[in-house]
């Protein structure tokens, strides 16, 4: 029960974020209404990295029912698990969605078996891969915010930092768009790796 009411709160946090995002700079169009309280819609299991099966490579993709004739405002998920664990499953998307924005839930391969910055290679992969497919799927491709727990928090704040980082760019997946996010929510991610223990 506690951990449902912190997801809740966390994805509250998160719309909170992101509607900043949605307002800033848009016209008035680009605010998107509530939605009616329809299921959204939900597109699971789909590869981010071509000829790559394997679940560390896959995605769910959320939607609005009644998305509209707009493209979406994308908040992208990051799980939790102390980048050894954890799936893409369960998403707290419901706020998100009912909010008008469509969520991505990805997977990131995990350590130790792929050791650091493989990590953050994916997810900006992930980015990339939302800019390509913007139109066949109703995204806006200049509206992209990530929100990530603990491990996943940490690899939001590093999307965040990291923009236009030739380093931390990799070369997983989808190339040749910009992996720059334009909203980060870190809930509880660690930032001071100095002050672990």
């Amino acid at each position: 029960m506690r951990l449902g009411r912190v997801f809740s709160m966390t994805a509250a946090c998160a719309v909170v974020v992101f509607s900043v995002l949605s307002a800033t700079g848009c016209s008035d169009k680009s605010v998107k209404a509530e939605s009616s309280g329809s299921q959204p819609r939900a597109i699971e299991n789909v590869n981010y990295v071509d000829g790559d099966k394997t679940a560390a490579h896959q995605l769910d993709l959320y939607f609005p029912a009644d998305k509209g004739k707009d493209a979406l405002p994308v908040v992208l998920w990051i799980h939790g698990g102390a980048w050894v664990g954890g799936d893409k499953q369960p998403a707290p998307i419901t706020s998100l969605i009912s909010s008008g924005y469509a969520v991505v839930s990805l997977n990131y391969r995990l350590a130790p078996a792929h050791t650091f910055p493989a990590q953050i290679h994916d997810c900006k992969s992930v980015v990339r891969w939302v800019r390509k497919n913007a139109k066949q799927y109703g995204f806006d491709p200049n509206r992209i915010g990530v929100f990530g727990v603990s491990a996943g928090g940490h690899l939001a704040a590093l999307l965040g930092v990291s923009n236009g980082n030739k380093e931390l760019e990799g070369n997983v997946g989808v190339v040749g768009f910009s992996s720059d996010v334009q909203a980060v929510c870190d809930w509880c991610g660690p930032t001071n790796f100095f002050t672990m223990k």
